[in-house]
């Protein structure tokens, strides 16, 4: 059996936000996105990239 821990990372957290705070989470991530391009950190921003576009698909 899985514990809650297990639980939880197996099942994004994505599934069970509303609309209002998915689009939260879009803006959030759109300026991580941006800090770590001008901080020329092109691995995190290639993953805020991507979890954006997630996002962007659920909306």
């Amino acid at each position: 059996m899985l514990s809650n821990q297990e639980l939880k990372a197996a099942v994004p957290e994505s599934l069970y936000l509303s609309k209002p705070e998915i689009e939260e989470k879009i803006r959030d991530f759109c300026k991580a996105l941006e800090k770590a391009t001008k901080d020329l950190d092109f691995i995190h921003a290639a993953k805020f990239r991507d979890e954006i576009k997630l996002l962007q698909e659920k909306v």
